[in-house]
């Protein structure tokens, strides 16, 4: 067998988890190995629709899934591994940023025109910020690093500025269509977006 890295490891765990793959009762899993510790995740696919990307709080007690395919951000408690609560948000969630004071997740929908903001201890959405009057497929994500504020490029076309403290768009600027990244100049360095 041709390895790289570890990746053999997933064939060892996967033939030792084979009892279980074949008793479970969901029609797709997804089995998502880490070649870091070797660790297999199994994800049943039917359950958990269409992600796309997802982020910790400061405690990492728990991981937020963003449901591209619903409207809704599952919640994970990663010691027990199981899903203990569903916050409804905008249309096809996408991409949830931590604030820098760890309070608030942004999250940036991929087919509404709103920002959910999620309070990051309680876990509950607390407030939806509509970034435009038109389009879908808003993107990507950046605080500033005191966490004033909050940018995205939105689905028509603007790079929108939220004043985190008021929770609303404090400007916008048109960048054009379809534009999903923005690279961040820093001081000395630059940071991509997601």
């Amino acid at each position: 067998m041709a390895t790289c890295g570890r990746s053999w490891l997933v064939a060892v765990a996967l033939a030792g988890i084979w009892p279980a793959i074949a008793a479970a009762k969901a029609e797709r899993l997804a089995f998502v190995s880490s070649e870091a510790d070797g660790k297999v995740v199994v994800v049943d696919l039917d359950e958990t629709a269409l992600g796309h990307h997802g982020a910790f709080p400061r405690d990492r007690r728990h991981f937020l899934f963003c449901n591209e395919g619903g409207h809704h951000v599952s919640v994970l408690d990663v010691g027990k591994r199981t899903w203990v609560k569903t916050i409804e948000t905008g249309q096809g969630p996408g991409h949830a940023a931590l604030s820098p004071d760890g309070r608030f997740f942004f999250v940036v929908h991929h087919h509404d025109r709103v920002v959910t903001v999620i309070e990051a201890v309680k876990l509950e959405a607390v407030k939806n910020i509509t970034i435009a009057d038109k389009g879908e497929q808003s993107h990507a994500a950046w605080f500033t690093p005191d966490g004033r504020f909050f940018y995205v490029v939105s689905g028509d076309g603007a790079l929108v500025k939220i004043d985190v403290a008021r929770g609303e768009v404090a400007s916008g600027m048109g960048v054009g269509p379809r534009s999903f990244f923005f690279v961040v100049k820093d001081g000395e360095g630059f940071s991509l977006t997601e």
